[in-house]
């Protein structure tokens, strides 16, 4: 079963309502519907983070899961991107509590699925040609790839967090791009580790 998010919050729009005007653009959503559908998916996302810093990760899960579908309905890459990240560091999460408790085929799966959506969104975002975009799932998937404590993925993990910190300085994103100098970091060590 899924985890809910139990703060209260709207629940979200699922489908148009009978007033959704004719000829409205699909995918989109109009005017102030658009602001409170935004508004709504925002909520979710602080809600999402503030689940991630109480290691409420299950919550979390199911709060970014449902701010990323908003964004997404929205087409706010930006908002697509905070989502996405939120749902992997959340997936993370979930994989390390599982590691603790020495369910390590729960904890692989859960980063496989944090792999998965990284990759997609990374594709999504190159498609688009939305930099920071990139940059920001290419930092996400070298947390996950290193936290795999893989031998064939600390490679992958190391250009991936490489490609990151080069695309974050192309964007001027410093504090990203600090976050991106710790990523290479920590991806050098499982890199040793693993050899």
């Amino acid at each position: 079963a899924r985890a809910q998010c139990r703060c209260a919050l709207p629940p979200l729009l699922v489908a148009p309502p009978a007033s959704w005007p004719p000829g409205a653009p699909r995918g989109g959503v109009p005017g102030s519907m658009a602001a409170a559908r935004r508004s709504e998916a925002g909520a979710l996302l602080a809600a999402a983070e503030g689940h991630v810093i109480s290691d409420e990760f299950d919550e979390a899960l199911a709060a970014a899961e449902d701010a990323r579908a908003a964004f997404r309905e929205l087409q706010d890459a930006t908002g697509v991107r905070d989502a996405a990240t939120v749902v992997i560091r959340s997936c993370r999460g979930l994989a390390d509590r599982a590691s603790a408790r020495e369910e390590d085929a729960e904890a692989a799966a859960v980063l496989q699925r944090a792999e998965a959506l990284a990759r997609e969104e990374l594709e999504t975002f190159r498609a688009t040609g939305d930099e920071h975009g990139e940059a920001s799932m290419l930092l996400a998937l070298a947390e996950v790839l290193y936290d795999s404590d893989s031998t064939a993925k600390a490679q992958d993990a190391l250009d991936a967090a490489e490609d990151a910190l080069t695309l974050f300085g192309e964007v001027g994103d410093r504090k990203r791009e600090a976050a991106a100098c710790l990523a290479l970091s920590r991806a050098r060590m499982a890199a040793r580790q693993t050899v």
